[in-house]
C-alpha cells in the first residue's frame, strides 16, 4: 500500500494503531463481542465506539448481534475491510526486516528473545504472536 493511500485511508482517524490492532477483526472462528474487542485493543468501550463508527462510515466493518450474547454487539469485517487489512498487513510484511529471515531463523530468534527477556506469559504471547505475522 503506498504512503499516500495509507495517509489517505487514515485521514481522520484519531489512533492509527486502532487500524493495524483492528485488522485481527479477520481472525477464524466467531467474531468477539465489543467488550472482548476493546479489552484486545486496551481501550475503552466509548473509544472502541468511535472507532467503530469511523471504520463503519468508510465501509470496512459492519456491526451484527453477537450470536453468543444478544445483549451484545460484533464487529464483523466487510469484504472492502478484508481488502484493506490484507493491504495492511502485506504492507507492514514487505517493510519488516525480520522477514527476510527464514522459519528457522525466525524460530532461533524468539527463542533467543525469550531467553534474553525472560518476559512474563503476557511478553511471551505478544513475542510469538508477532513472529507468526511474520511467517504467515
Amino acid at each position: 500500500m503506498s504512503r499516500r493511500i495509507w495517509r489517505s485511508w487514515c485521514c481522520g482517524m484519531r489512533s492509527r494503531c486502532c487500524v493495524v490492532r483492528s485488522s485481527g477483526l479477520g481472525w477464524s472462528g466467531p467474531p468477539p463481542s465489543m467488550k472482548a474487542m476493546a479489552e484486545r485493543l486496551h481501550c475503552s468501550a466509548p473509544n472502541l465506539t468511535f472507532m467503530a463508527n469511523q471504520l463503519a462510515d468508510r465501509g470496512l466493518v459492519e456491526r451484527a448481534v453477537d450470536p453468543a450474547d444478544r445483549r451484545s454487539r460484533v464487529l464483523i469485517l466487510t469484504a472492502k475491510g478484508r481488502r484493506v487489512r490484507d493491504e495492511i498487513i502485506r504492507a507492514a510484511q514487505e517493510n519488516n526486516p525480520l522477514g527476510t529471515l527464514s522459519t528457522r531463523e525466525l524460530q532461533q530468534f524468539t527463542a533467543l528473545l525469550n531467553r534474553a527477556l525472560r518476559p512474563g506469559e503476557h511478553q511471551k504471547h505478544l513475542i510469538r504472536t508477532s513472529v507468526q505475522r511474520v511467517l504467515r
